[in-house]
Order: C-alpha cells, then structure tokens, then sequence
C-alpha cells in the first residue's frame, strides 16, 4: 500500500473516532441534562398584576403592582420560568372575578390565594406548590368623572354608479354616557366613531361600529354603537325652475326659469316638484355688470344637481 493510502486510512479511522467520541459526549450531556432537570427545586419569583375587568366608573391609580412568590417545581418548570423575559411575567387579575373590599379610603384588598391560583396555571403546577410572600394585595381605585355626550359617526361611503346616500345616518344610541379624568370630560363635547369605511355599496348598511376612546384615556358602558345608512337609486332628471327675485318691483330677468340637472332618488321621483328648489339671482352684481349669476339657496332633500343652465342671465331695471 502506498504511503498515501495509509495515510488517506489512518484519517478516516480518527474521523469515525471522533465523531463517536462526541456522540457519546452529546448522549452523555443530554442524560446528565434531563436528570437534573427530572429533579425539584425552590425558586423565587416576581410578576406585576395587570387589572382587568376595572368597573366602567372606576380607575386603578395605584402604582404598578409587583407579587413576590416562591414555588417549588422540576427543573423543566424552573427553566422555562427563568427563561421567561421579565416584561412578559404578567399575570392577567379579573375585578369581577376576585371579590375585593374596600379597606379604607380609595384603598382596596383582595386575598393573594387568587393570584397563586393565576399563577399555578400559568406556570403549569399545583396551587399548593407557590408561597405567596403577602396575604393580601393591596391597590388603589378612584372613581372617574362622568358626562353625557353626543356620538357623531365618521364615514367614508362611495356608492355604485346611479347609487346615493339616502338622508342622514342613524347612530343608536344618540347619546352615550363617558367616564374620565376631568381634565378630558370637562372639554369633551362629543364621541366620534372610528372612520367608517366602505366601497363600491349599493345596499343599505345597518352594523355595528366602534367607537374612538382616545386611546383608553374615556370609557363607556359599550364600545360600540349601532350605525343604520339607507342608500338608495338615484335617477338623472331635469326640471323647470322660476327665478325668485326679492326685487321684484323693478327687477326683471331674461329667462325667467332655468333648466335644473339633477339627480333624485326613485322613491322620491313623483314627488319632486319646482316650488321646492329655491333658484335666486346674486343681487349685489345688480348696477355693476349686464348680467348676473344664478344662485342655488334651496333644494329638496336628497336631490344633487348636476347643473343649472343658464348659470347666469340678464337683467332689466323696471322703472
């Protein structure tokens, strides 16, 4: 055999040496791994409490709430806990599920047994396995401000072609009652919605809508309101209109009527009439051009014009 051949030979044998050598190692590692992990251990803990639940008139003032526990469990549990990011050790506190009592003041207690039970399965163990470093836990609740104010809907509707919106949305309720610090309630006049969004609609909408809390810095009873838009067909019509002239002593205008373009909607077709448009002249032209422009004060309700022909016309002074 040539010298680099056995070479070549003795390389591989010390590979496949090597690479059991660390499988062993690796086998060794994990069983030495898993039995100190099969074993228990007594470990100090700390999470903060996030309140929810708070009643809808009420607020938590009191400092962020941190509980100090120990809980006996396997190195599983153990690691998994020391492994868990301190911002994220949170444990969730219902107020309409513990029953507090006011102690004194604004100052309210609730037995820290309800946080070991949160807490056990959380972390996956028994109840009877944490200590809780303090009976009781203690935070403080005041009562918010309250105000009556009106909910005006946000919206942005764009119908299909020869499709309207129909009169004024209904919002229900009206009115809802707020909660909050009386720096915001004292100047707060009104609730709006969250933009209502909606495209391409050739139906009627009826559906609930949220409504914009600022941030959670107000409250309500309900964070919703129900918002009713009638959309309707429209219908491109045209319809003779008289001038209406306050002068009409010694005013007169050439033409008299106007053509007015407009869409109507079809439940309102029949009903549309000239005597509900109200066509003017811009009076303060009078004396200093030869003509004047037409002026739209009125229209029924729901029309839209498109146009009005003529857009201006002449005038005589009648002596």
């Amino acid at each position: 055999m040539k010298k680099p051949d056995i070479i070549k030979n003795v390389s591989k044998e010390k590979q496949r040496h090597l690479l059991t050598f660390t499988v062993f190692l690796l086998i060794s590692a994990l069983l030495w791994l898993l039995t100190k992990l099969s074993k228990d251990y007594s470990t100090q803990g700390s999470y903060t409490i996030n309140y929810t639940d708070v009643p809808v008139n009420q607020c938590i003032t009191s400092d962020t709430t941190r509980v100090n526990f120990s809980f006996d469990a396997d190195g599983f549990v153990t690691l998994a806990h020391v492994l868990t990011p301190p911002d994220e050790r949170v444990i969730d506190i219902s107020l309409t599920e513990v029953p507090y009592h006011k102690e004194k003041n604004s100052t309210y207690s609730f037995s820290s047994q309800y946080v070991a039970e949160k807490l056990a399965h959380q972390l996956s163990i028994s109840p009877s396995n944490i200590s809780m470093n303090e009976a009781n836990i203690l935070f403080d609740m005041e009562p918010l401000k309250s105000k009556k104010v009106a909910v005006e809907l946000l919206s942005e509707i764009e119908t299909q072609r020869q499709y309207g919106v129909y009169g004024s949305p209904t919002i229900t309720p009206k009115t809802i009652i707020v909660y909050g610090p009386s720096k915001i309630i004292d100047t707060l006049t009104k609730v709006y919605t969250v933009k209502l969004k909606k495209s391409s609609v050739s139906e009627s909408l009826n559906e609930p809508v949220e409504l914009d809390l600022l941030n959670g810095m107000i409250k309500t009873d309900s964070t919703t309101v129900n918002v009713g838009i009638r959309i309707e067909k429209y219908t491109e019509t045209s319809i003779e209109v008289p001038i209406s002239l306050s002068r009409k002593t010694n005013v007169r205008v050439l033409p008299e009527t106007v053509k007015v373009k407009c869409m109507v909607p079809l439940s309102d077709f029949n009903n549309i009439k000239p005597d509900m448009f109200e066509i003017n002249i811009d009076e303060t032209q009078i004396g200093k051009e030869h003509i004047v422009d037409v002026v739209v004060n009125k229209t029924p309700n729901n029309v839209k014009i498109k146009s009005i022909k003529p857009e201006q016309v002449e005038y005589l002074i009648v002596k």
